[in-house]
C-alpha cells in the first residue's frame, strides 16, 4: 500500500478569521508566499480567504503552521483571528 502523494500542484484555500485591515492581509500573503512548495498565494481581504497552489503534502502541512505564526505576530487584529480550511 503506497502513501497518497500530490503529483500535480493543487489549489488549497483557507478562511482567515478576524482579518480586519488590508495591510495585515498583505503581510499574511507575503509570508505564505515564502513557504517552500507554495506558490500563487492570494489573500482576498474582503472575502477573508487565502488561496494557494500547493506542490506537495509536506507543503500543505507547513502552510497552516506558517499562517498561525504570522497571524499570532499580527495580534492587533484581535482574538477572533484564526485559520480554517475552506476547501
Amino acid at each position: 500500500m503506497s502513501t497518497p502523494t500530490v503529483s500535480d500542484t493543487q489549489t488549497t484555500q483557507y478562511r482567515i478569521n478576524g482579518l480586519d485591515c488590508p495591510d495585515c492581509a498583505a503581510k499574511v500573503e507575503k509570508v505564505a508566499g515564502k513557504v517552500s512548495g507554495i506558490s500563487g498565494v492570494r489573500v482576498e481581504f474582503t472575502m477573508r480567504t487565502l488561496s494557494a497552489q500547493v506542490e506537495s503534502p509536506e507543503a500543505l502541512k507547513r502552510l497552516p503552521q506558517h499562517l498561525s505564526v504570522v497571524i499570532h505576530h499580527l495580534g492587533r487584529i484581535g482574538p477572533a483571528v484564526g485559520i480554517d480550511p475552506h476547501q
